[in-house]
């Protein structure tokens, strides 16, 4: 959906009109998306699948992949594991595959901090 919606003209098209296409594309099918994404596995599967976009495109949507990342995640359509999950499937990968990993270590980070948070919320709730 979204490489149909932004890559007809994505050569000619400043980054800001990228963004903004991508984030209409995301809030329009947003629930659509979440329906097809049942579980975290195929949650991954769209970052993988929007990596390979972005490498296939990579002047234009490179720049992008971190903030479509949080969008995605701010539109509830990835849960905070999928990102983690994703970046650690990517551990063992040549270096050349961890590109986008790394322009995204502080958001994994940051959910990495979230999902231990709510982890050790859910045990604190369990055990009082």
């Amino acid at each position: 959906m979204l490489r149909s919606e932004v890559s007809p003209y994505h050569s000619r098209t400043p980054q800001s009109e990228l963004s903004r296409n991508a984030a209409n594309v995301i809030t329009t099918w947003q629930k659509l998306l979440k329906y097809f994404l049942p579980s975290i596995d195929e949650e991954i599967e769209v970052i993988l699948k929007f990596e390979e976009m972005c490498l296939e495109s990579a002047k234009e949507f490179s720049p992008l992949f971190v903030q479509i990342l949080h969008l995605l995640y701010d539109k509830d359509i990835l849960q905070e594991e999928a990102i983690p999950n994703w970046a650690s499937e990517k551990e063992g990968a040549d270096e050349s595959d961890k590109v986008f990993v790394k322009q995204s270590e502080k958001f994994i980070q940051f959910q990495l901090v979230t999902c231990r948070l709510y982890f050790l919320g859910l045990r604190l709730l369990i055990f009082e």
